[in-house]
């Protein structure tokens, strides 16, 4: 033991050194008196209130957010809309057959055009 005191005396006569008998009274004892509790606890209990049903307010729907947005933003009208075709999707690699024309350009140029 880690403490040379003993400051409580030693319950385990309580539930060891019990005959089988012994051991399942003591046990109905404790599950008659948590019933006895829970009985006693329930009935101070407040009745609980009737619950009425919630509600839910109209939420709006996709295509009405779109036509907000298409109102607010009316550049954008149709941005999220997928093309058919068969042509490359951006149009930065359409005029390059393809695929996106990059070149180098030395420091010095631009520091001389600008």
């Amino acid at each position: 033991m880690w403490c040379l005191e003993t400051t409580m005396a030693d319950p385990s006569y309580i539930l060891f050194n019990k005959t089988l008998e012994q051991a399942r009274r003591l046990g109905a004892r404790g599950g008659r008196a948590y019933a006895c509790n829970q009985r006693a606890r329930r009935a101070r209990m407040p009745a609980p209130l009737p619950t009425v049903p919630l509600r839910l307010a109209p939420r709006e729907t996709t295509a009405e957010a779109i036509a907000v947005l298409d109102a607010q933003f009316p550049w954008l009208r149709g941005a999220g809309k997928r093309i058919s075709g068969s042509g490359p999707s951006c149009p930065l690699t359409a005029a390059h057959g393809g695929k996106p024309k990059l070149e180098y350009v030395p420091t010095e140029e631009l520091a001389a055009s600008a």
